[in-house]
């Protein structure tokens, strides 16, 4: 929970590219120990590519679940480096997210925001790491 003194989210909720150990390292710029992250979900939202590029955004979607990770204890400088990589076109918003450990609580989400359009295609993971890591090569050409 946020409070006037702490602007910024607590636990963000990762859903793309960042479900990536060597990714999400390279961005926060250290391996999170694992009782800083669990598995968890979000539900009535799917994820889809963002128009013209590899990685996704979430969108509504009635009944879908989207899984992913929930990093906890995020301090100032992490989320700076996060909001780096997701670039001006996400904003972090706040969303019910369920923790397989925690159970429900309120996380930050980075939705797509324009001039940046999600798409109809969805999106997963598994493709995202066969047809895009490898190109990138892990050199920081992140979005944004």
């Amino acid at each position: 929970m946020r409070t006037s003194a702490d602007p910024f989210p607590r636990s963000v909720f990762m859903y793309g590219t960042l479900l990536d150990d060597d990714l999400r390292r390279a961005v926060i710029g250290r391996r999170l120990r694992p009782d800083r992250r669990e598995s968890a979900y979000i539900e009535d939202y799917r994820p889809v590519y963002v128009i013209g590029a590899w990685y996704p955004t979430l969108v509504p979607s009635t009944g879908k679940r989207t899984e992913g990770l929930l990093v906890h204890r995020l301090d100032a400088a992490d989320l700076r480096r996060l909001m780096d990589y997701e670039g001006e076109g996400f904003m972090l918003v706040e969303r019910c997210v369920i923790g397989r450990r925690s159970g429900p609580r309120m996380a930050g989400v980075f939705l797509v925001r324009p001039p940046l359009t999600a798409s109809t295609v969805p999106w997963t993971f598994e493709i995202w790491r066969r047809r895009h890591k490898r190109v990138r090569d892990m050199k920081g050409s992140w979005p944004g």
